[in-house]
Formats: structure tokens, C-alpha cells, sequence
């Protein structure tokens, strides 16, 4: 399996940046481990969980609505991984649930006081230019009014373990997924009426240690959460854009050239090439093996290596499901927003 389409998202862009041989494989030859992330699925399962919490509006956080969002955290979690596994502590689902209860309790009394839910699961595709060459598919967790300012802002939910370090809470600002969800959002709205993007943060730990007396050891971790606002001002936004667009242009110029007869041939691959400082990066990549056994990948497009699975990526079939649908947004609407202060369009599923 090839896939030479040229339609693109935000993880595969951010994937074919950090490392286009890695987005090769991945993308394009649609390979991936066999072995699910539990990065992946616990994040996924508490996603569905803050769903239950803000959908349907206003937020709630009742006992009820609690019940309700273990069931969804527990539904997806166990769809890879069973109930009592804690080979991936503190990622476990005991703490899925103590994670859920704390937090209900945390934002029970701030949230449904401050934020309407306009929208949760929000897909589409949104373009980068006027002329309509490059577009982004999206999917956004959430989509709140901040009745204090009357703003429209992202609701975004990242996960961690151990502590909201500076690195982390840094690497959010210039995310190439949360540029791309800005720019949505300034599609939609005037910008007086973007407030932008607050980074709803997870942070995941075991029940902390105690004495004998049953108080924590000192400097135990424990479940936490911390909200960090993003926003980006118009320039910083069209540096992003035009940044954007020349990334879009190198992709569709890599898939072109696998289309060439010495692409096919030659005894390495020219297009997508390798950045060899991405190899350790995160976990570390697991690609790393192919890349240094396959010089040209294309050699191998029928193989499926061990360890590994062949899967369908299709960047527009998430968008296409979410529960909230947009019709592809143009940066026109984005200029006219900014001509007449108008907000340019409501989705029809939006009450």
C-alpha cells in the first residue's frame, strides 16, 4: 500500500516536520506498531470522559455526570487494555477514575459559572490560502464561550504524568495542531471575539506514599491540573500560515517525486529525507530499525515488518465522524471577518 494523496492534517504535518522519513512510513506507507500506546489510549479515554462533563451545556459536574464519565473513560480504556492492568502505572484505569472524581471537584463550582459549551468533537477542513491549494483537516476537542469577556475559545485536554514541567507547558505555544486550531477559530470569529486557546492540563499520578500518621511524604506527587492560555496575535498568526504553506509545498514535492521512475529505482530514497536528530526524540522512534535496514522504503511497500500492521490513514475520516461538522473554511472569511467584524459562520448541528 502507497498512499500518494496529498490531503494533510495536523499530526501528520507536525509528524512529516520533525522527522519526513518517519512520515513516510507512517503516512504514507501506513505502517504502525502493533503494540497500542497507552500514551495514546489513556489520553483518548479521558477524552471521552471531559466530553460527559461539558456536553450538553452548561458544564456539570454532578454525581450523575461523574458516573457517566468513568463509564466513557472505562468503555474506551478497556478496548485495549484490561481494567486491572498496572504494567503502565500510574496510566492505569484507578487512576482514570480517581483522576475524573478529583477533577469534578476541582472545577464543579468555576466552570459552569464561567463557560457555555458551544460545540464539542468539532471537525473540517479548514484552507491556508485565499486560492484554495493547501488545507488543513481538524478535529477539535471543544469549542467554549467564556461568558466574563464574551470570547469563543478552544478547550484543548493534554495529558501528563509526574508534573507540569516548564518544557511541556513551553512546547504547547508553538504546537503546529494548536496554530491550526487558532486559525479555525479566527475563521469563525471576529477577532475581538477569540479569546484563543486554554490548554486543559491532566496530570496523571499514583496515590501518593504516607507515613504512619497518614499524611504524604514530603514532595509526593499526586494528581493535579493546571489551565494555560494561548494565544497568538494576528502577525504571529500569518508567520504561521506562510510557514504552513512552505511545509505543504515540500510534502506535495516529496509525494511527486515517489511517482518518478528513479524514486522507484535508485538504491536510497532522495524524497522524505531522514532527520537524524529525531531519532530519539520522546520514546524514541519506532522506525528507527526500518530506517536503518530500508535505504529506499518503496522497495518494501508490500512488506509489513514484524512488530508491525498495516493501517488505513485517512486525515478526513475522524473530521468527517466528529459530532460537529464545519464546511471547509476559507482564509477569505478570516479577511472578512477582520473587514466587517461579522462572525462568519455557525455550524447547523449547533443549538
Amino acid at each position: 500500500m502507497l498512499r500518494t494523496k496529498k490531503d494533510k492534517d495536523s499530526t501528520m504535518m507536525q509528524g512529516y516536520m520533525t522527522c519526513p522519513r518517519r512520515a513516510l512510513l507512517t503516512y504514507i506507507l501506513c505502517l504502525r506498531p502493533e503494540e497500542p500506546s497507552i500514551h495514546l489510549v489513556f489520553g483518548q479515554a479521558l477524552h471521552k470522559a471531559m466530553e460527559v462533563f461539558y456536553w450538553p451545556s452548561p458544564p456539570c459536574f454532578d454525581e450523575e455526570r461523574v458516573n457517566q464519565a468513568i463509564a466513557a473513560f472505562l468503555a474506551h480504556f478497556q478496548t485495549e487494555y484490561s481494567l486491572d492492568c498496572e504494567e503502565y502505572a500510574p496510566k492505569t484505569a484507578s487512576n482514570g477514575i480517581r483522576l475524573i472524581r478529583r477533577y469534578a471537584e476541582t472545577y464543579k463550582e468555576l466552570d459552569p459559572s464561567e463557560y457555555q459549551t458551544e460545540a464539542i468533537e468539532i471537525g473540517g477542513n479548514v484552507f491556508l490560502d485565499s486560492e484554495g491549494k493547501h488545507s488543513l483537516w481538524f478535529t477539535i476537542d471543544m469549542i467554549l464561550w467564556q461568558m466574563s469577556n464574551s470570547q469563543y475559545m478552544i478547550f484543548d485536554h493534554k495529558t501528563t504524568k509526574g508534573s507540569f514541567t516548564q518544557s511541556w507547558m513551553d512546547g504547547w505555544k508553538n504546537k503546529f495542531q494548536l496554530y491550526t486550531y487558532n486559525h479555525v477559530l479566527h475563521c469563525l470569529h471576529s477577532p475581538e471575539l477569540v479569546k484563543g486557546i486554554i490548554i486543559n492540563g491532566l496530570c496523571v499520578n499514583d496515590p501518593p506514599k504516607r507515613t504512619k500518621a497518614g499524611q504524604p511524604y514530603a514532595n509526593a506527587r499526586d494528581i493535579c491540573f493546571m489551565r494555560q492560555w494561548i494565544y497568538h496575535p494576528p502577525e504571529r498568526m500569518e508567520a504561521w500560515r506562510q510557514t504552513a504553506i512552505y511545509w505543504c509545498e515540500r510534502f506535495d514535492a516529496d509525494i511527486d517525486q515517489l511517482d518518478t521512475p528513479s524514486a522507484r529505482s535508485d538504491t536510497w530514497l532522495k524524497a522524505f529525507p531522514h532527520n537524524f536528530e529525531a531519532c530519539t526524540h520522546y520514546f524514541g522512534c519506532p522506525y528507527l530499525g526500518l530506517c536503518q535496514q530500508w535505504t529506499n522504503p518503496l522497495h518494501h511497500v508490500d512488506e509489513v515488518p514484524f512488530g508491525f500492521t498495516k493501517y488505513e490513514w485517512e486525515p478526513d475520516k475522524k473530521a468527517r465522524e466528529a459530532q460537529t461538522q464545519f464546511d471547509a473554511l476559507s482564509t477569505k472569511q478570516e479577511e472578512g471577518n477582520q473587514e466587517d467584524g461579522q462572525q462568519a459562520r455557525t455550524p447547523d448541528s449547533i443549538d
